[in-house]
């Protein structure tokens, strides 16, 4: 899926939700963008590129489902590095919300940033609202719990990427 617009009198926004295979690794979602500017003439154009999220969803709110999707898995969904990212800022979340480190959590847990708490980078990371990323943060979850909790995500994972692969490429 291609979508192209005007920003301005010289800049165009690009976007490309697209599939995207490396290697032997599996397919991923992928959402990028490109911004040219007419009056720039070397680098083709381009003036910005890459994860462009904020800029694609001011001009296409429609597309949120194709970020939410960005770097998850085609075949099932499932976030990047699901477990091991999702505990990463799971457990930056249950701290920065006053409580202890949670059973199994390492040395090196998740922490604020560009103004984002942990427990919404948790949500996003997750696909869920904060809401329900607040209560969980509230349950404490052990290691093992945790992993149980994101096996239950697995099913919903798999329908919202279908659902995906539905909308922006047919079915195919």
């Amino acid at each position: 899926m291609i979508r192209t617009t005007k920003l301005n009198a010289r800049e165009s926004l690009t976007a490309r939700f697209i599939r995207q295979k490396i290697g032997t690794q599996p397919a991923y979602f992928s959402l990028t963008g490109e911004i040219l500017d007419a009056s720039v003439r070397r680098d083709g154009g381009i003036v910005a590129c890459g994860c462009l999220h904020d800029d694609i969803l001011k001009e296409w709110p429609d597309l949120a489902d194709a970020e939410a999707l960005h770097l998850s898995k085609v075949e099932t969904g499932e976030p990047m590095h699901a477990q091991a990212n999702g505990w990463y800022w799971y457990a930056g979340a249950v701290v920065e919300a006053g409580h202890p480190k949670p059973e199994g959590a390492g040395r090196y847990i998740g922490e604020a940033t560009q103004g984002r708490s942990c427990t919404a980078i948790f949500a996003g990371h997750a696909r869920i609202t904060m809401d329900e990323a607040q209560q969980l943060v509230e349950r404490r979850l052990s290691l093992q719990q945790f992993a149980e909790w994101i096996d239950a995500q697995r099913p919903r994972w798999k329908a919202e990427a279908d659902a995906a692969v539905a909308k922006y490429f047919g079915g195919a």
